[in-house]
């Protein structure tokens, strides 16, 4: 969760910079926060589809158990 903020961080500052003082950082924090959000759900659902692969088994004998 820290890495999705740390990610975001260029977006909340453009958004910063557009709610304080000059309105034409709007776009940029627009696109900055789209491409983060894009990257962020990529990267979990690449990460979660690996771990499910290698544990699915265990997971899946777990839930017929129970």
């Amino acid at each position: 969760m820290l890495g999705a903020v740390v990610v975001s961080a260029p977006a909340l500052w453009c958004a910063w910079i557009a709610l304080t003082t000059d309105i034409d950082a709007a776009m940029p924090a627009l696109w900055a926060g789209l491409a983060a959000g894009i990257g962020v759900l990529l990267v979990g659902v690449t990460a979660g589809s690996m771990i499910f692969t290698r544990r699915g088994g265990r997971l899946m004998e777990f839930a017929e158990s129970t």
